[in-house]
């Protein structure tokens, strides 16, 4: 059995996330970059089968590992429902921040709160009242799971949102709407309703075994 990867994210002597060569690990570094050093697109779109690991590896390679890298940072993390951002995210969370030496409050919100004083949020996202929660939270790093399932009108609202301190090193990033592949092609109402120019966006397809 082969050790993990030169790019692996490790707790200890335990691997927490490894992404897989390609896809997964060029979208990791890619965010990872806009996020440090502000270059690259500000917006991503990551598509992939149900259970190919689009929110695992928002969650752990990208959400978890920038908190810990960058301190202050805010993450915002949005799903339609509760319910469902509980079964992709929640239900995950108290365990991922005990290894992690951080901790997770389910009350009044759920949120993640890192030694280093970075904050992650997860909001679910239904109605004007739930945007203007997001809003509020004032991260530079919003990710959308399951984005064809939310009004393109309150992820318009969603996106300018984002704010950096200027004392903060981190620059304003979009995560990726992560969606599955439909018949009606799922990432084509975002594409086309956005107003950014095509070199701002970058979209990839997401398939591994890990599983959420």
């Amino acid at each position: 059995m082969s050790g993990p990867s030169p790019y692996a994210f490790l707790v200890g002597d335990k691997v927490f996330y490894d992404p897989h060569p390609g896809a997964q690990l060029e979208f990791v570094q890619r965010v990872a970059k806009r996020v440090m050093t502000g270059e690259g697109p500000s917006k991503f779109f990551l598509r992939g089968n149900r259970g190919g690991g689009k929110s695992l590896t928002v969650r752990r390679g990208v959400c978890h590992a920038l908190a810990l890298a960058i301190p202050g940072l805010k993450y915002v993390v949005v799903r339609r429902n509760m319910p469902d951002l509980y079964l992709n995210h929640l239900q995950f969370l108290d365990g991922e921040m005990t290894s992690l030496g951080g901790e997770y409050r389910q009350s009044p919100h759920p949120t993640c709160r890192y030694g280093n004083g970075s904050m992650g949020f997860y909001r679910q996202c239904e109605d004007f009242a739930d945007v203007e929660k997001i809003v509020g939270a004032e991260g530079a790093a919003l990710f959308v799971d399951e984005a064809p399932q939310i009004s393109w009108e309150n992820l318009s609202l969603m996106f300018p949102s984002l704010r950096v301190a200027l004392c903060n090193l981190s620059k304003k990033v979009a995560m990726p709407p992560s969606s599955n592949p439909a018949p009606c092609n799922t990432c084509r109402p975002i594409r086309s309703a956005s107003r950014s120019k095509s070199r701002d966006r970058k979209s990839t397809r997401l398939n591994s075994s890990h599983r959420t």
